[in-house]
């Protein structure tokens, strides 16, 4: 008996044929030159190599989700290549991904590079020129002594600050980059700042949210350059009380750009600027916690990589004066920016919390053990399209419009406010706000996933360095089965079973031996 297929049958067999045949030829050539590789020959060069190695990396970070990976799964198998982390060790050989590459990134399919169609429309963005923008809807602010606080590696300034004496009140210009004016809704470049919605920091690398040629170009405020900015101009009483203040589109200069530890000397050696600054700051934040606010100071954790993959950590207060002094009035921006649009039943992004499951601090305790305990009382915060007390805050309305270079929230209601301002209503109606809130906690879910992946790989990478010796411990918790604990030199958390020998309580400091980290299979276990 002879089967007849049909043409289209007989075209399916051929295709399938084909497949099998180019699979076949795949895995036998493959498979050699993967162990090629392997070996130490990273100049090992076959026709497939790229298809090889690319569905290799597609396996190693989707696993069974990737769209091959049975067929990647045969190819390790057939070159030897069957360990957890084979593929990745390989991938490194063979140049296709870095040292200690960001999996998490992969992924969580986080953009990384611009197009350059992107890069070539960001380019585009011209230097302020004076004439052309002030005028009746920009204020000329550029002889004002403006001045930014940033940590040292900072190459992206959105944030400015001024100060003069009215008598015994104060006039404190808050100036923040407008953005606004260079990336405009429905343009390409808003969109893919929508995508992206903040910038990342690592570090081994920075990925901002904006092209760079605007992010730390024209949106930047570098000293001695015109920029264009959102200004709020606040009177404030030497009580720190808020006597008015105003919103104003502007032209700025900043006159010195100052780090964190330059801003801490000239504040010990007199300057009067930074000296009025910092304490009006400190008004400010009695202020908040007067009203409820709990600030919950954690230590900055600073991590730095060497030149042959060394790990160092060392950690940096976020209370200083000088950080003290531009939170405040970063605080105090956002609330009275929240404020103007609730003022005029505008939509807008409004961030909230509710009051703490319990109080069991004051607001401006600095004991970490107290500060971690209070951590676990929080109510999680929410994004809402109308104003809500923020109790971590200590404010009837917040927002935050102070980054409009790193977060697109800012950069939305920086749009609003400034739309608000010209007189022509809102830019955004309430049910386009809702779409903007569903992107931000879906993307920023992801993007904070990716964050604390990173940030917990680098630690363990630090804890693999100290492997048999022993580290200190604040012992936080204490459970009949489980004990959780925060590493004091990098505040990694940690939790293990109970020492039924050891009398230690909550609030102890412990010693413990580090037993076996492996930052690759995420483990760390520690001993008593």
């Amino acid at each position: 008996m002879v089967l007849a297929h049909s043409p289209e049958a007989v075209v399916g067999l051929r295709l399938k044929q084909e497949r099998e045949k180019e699979q076949e030829a795949l895995m036998s050539t493959g498979a050699m030159m993967l162990k090629r590789l392997w070996d130490g020959d990273t100049a090992a060069v076959w026709p497939e190599r790229d298809r090889c190695l690319g569905l290799l990396g597609d396996y190693y970070v989707f696993g069974s989700e990737a769209e091959e990976h049975e067929l990647a799964r045969e190819l390790l198998k057939k070159a030897g290549l069957t360990a957890p982390h084979d593929v990745y060790h390989l991938l490194i050989k063979a140049g296709v991904w870095q040292a200690h590459e960001n999996v998490a990134l992969l992924r969580y399919q986080i953009p990384v590079a611009f197009s350059e169609e992107l890069s070539a429309a960001a380019a585009q963005a011209s230097e302020p020129v004076a004439e052309e923008f002030v005028g009746r809807n920009r204020r000329d602010f550029r002889e004002l002594p403006l001045l930014t606080i940033d940590g040292e590696s900072t190459r992206d300034y959105d944030d400015a600050l001024h100060v003069e004496q009215r008598g015994d009140d104060f006039l404190v210009g808050i100036h923040i980059s407008d953005v606004a004016h260079y990336v405009a809704p429905g343009t390409p470049i808003y969109a893919e700042a929508a995508r992206r919605m903040t910038s990342l920091y690592f570090p081994e690398t920075q990925i901002p949210m904006l092209p760079r040629v605007l992010s730390e170009g024209v949106c930047s405020l570098v000293a001695g350059k015109a920029r264009a900015a959102l200004s709020a101009m606040v009177l404030l009483s030497s009580k720190g009380e808020v006597l008015e203040f105003d919103l104003v589109p502007s032209l700025v200069e900043v006159k010195r750009q100052l780090n964190y530890p330059e801003a801490e000397r000239l504040v010990a050696s007199g300057d009067w600027e930074l000296q009025a600054l910092a304490r009006l700051s400190e008004q400010l934040k009695q202020r908040r916690i007067e009203k409820g606010a709990l600030l919950l100071p954690v230590p900055d954790v600073n991590i730095s990589i060497d030149s042959e993959g060394g790990v160092a950590v060392a950690l940096s207060p976020v209370d200083t004066i000088s950080r003290s002094l531009v939170a405040e009035f970063m605080v105090l921006a956002n609330t009275l920016s929240a404020q103007f649009v609730a003022d005029r039943q505008a939509p807008g992004l409004f961030r909230a919390q509710d009051e703490p499951h319990q109080r069991l601090i004051a607001g401006g305790e600095k004991d970490l053990f107290s500060v971690f305990r209070q951590r676990k009382q929080l109510k999680p915060g929410e994004l809402l399209l109308y104003p809500k007390p923020h109790s971590g805050v200590g404010a009837m309305q917040y927002t935050t419009v102070t980054s409009p270079i790193r977060r697109f929230l800012d950069l939305v209601m920086q749009h609003q406010i400034k739309q608000l301002l010209s007189g022509r209503g809102a830019m955004f109606s309430a049910d386009e706000l809702a779409g903007v809130a569903g992107d931000i906690n879906t993307v920023l879910a992801r993007v904070n996933q990716v964050r604390r992946t990173r940030h917990r790989y680098w630690l363990l990478r630090y804890l693999e360095q100290k492997v048999g010796g022993r580290v200190e411990a604040l012992l936080v918790n204490k459970g009949p089965k489980r004990v959780n604990l925060t590493l004091l030199d990098c505040l990694l958390d940690a939790d293990m079973p109970p020492n039924q020998a050891m009398a230690a309580k909550p609030g102890d400091i412990v010693s413990l031996r580090v037993a076996k980290v492996d930052a690759l299979d995420n483990v760390l276990r520690l001993e008593w």
